[in-house]
């Protein structure tokens, strides 16, 4: 665990997956809907304000936690005095989980095994929905940007045909601005359409 001030008012906490795992938490645990949560949060605070100095009491505190790859960062923000009770509120910025294909074979394979599971499986179709399919630089990419994790039958397809998988805020945003977007309604529609007859 690594504490940060940055100025007065501001405080950047990074975590990595030990630090959690050590506090029994993950970054989908982290917030305020259980007392465990809570409390590692308090915790956090409590080292936060030891280490920098910073005396945050009696003022509202705005945590803003951004997930990477082998951890996460917390920004705690003071601002001001409190009015009454405290309030604490926790952003959490969601990531695009990424699958890259190196060529047209393996993403096609892909696009027809998965809409032979849709077949058989009906919890796959919000994820279907929340799937856009790119071409940059001669490879696909597929980004599904649901904020909850796809079923596992379904990531573990995707990860089968696919090169790499990861999750990511800036390649989504890249690929949007300067790939080819790919109509995946289309294609699904018409295999799903097969399936029918």
């Amino acid at each position: 665990m690594h504490i940060e001030k940055i100025d007065d008012r501001r405080i950047v906490i990074s975590l990595s997956d030990k630090d959690m795992q050590n506090c029994g938490v993950t970054f989908e645990t982290l917030g305020l809907n259980s007392s465990h949560s809570r409390e590692v949060l308090r915790s956090l605070l409590n080292d936060a304000r030891t280490q920098t100095g910073i005396s945050f009491s009696g003022q509202r505190v705005l945590v803003e936690a951004l997930q990477y790859e082998h951890g996460c960062l917390l920004l705690l923000t003071f601002s001001g005095a409190a009015q009454g009770r405290k309030t604490y509120r926790i952003k959490k910025h969601g990531t695009d989980r990424i699958y890259r294909f190196d060529n047209a074979d393996d993403f096609l394979a892909c696009l027809l095994s998965v809409s032979r599971l849709h077949g058989t499986r009906c919890d796959i179709a919000p994820f279907l929905r929340d799937m856009t399919a790119f071409l940059h630089r001669s490879r696909y990419y597929l980004v599904c940007s649901s904020l909850s994790e796809p079923p596992e039958a379904l990531h573990r397809l995707l990860c089968e045909f696919s090169a790499a998988c990861r999750r990511s805020r800036l390649l989504p945003a890249v690929l949007r601005e300067h790939a080819q977007p790919l109509s995946l309604n289309d294609f699904f529609a018409h295999r799903f359409r097969e399936y029918d007859k």
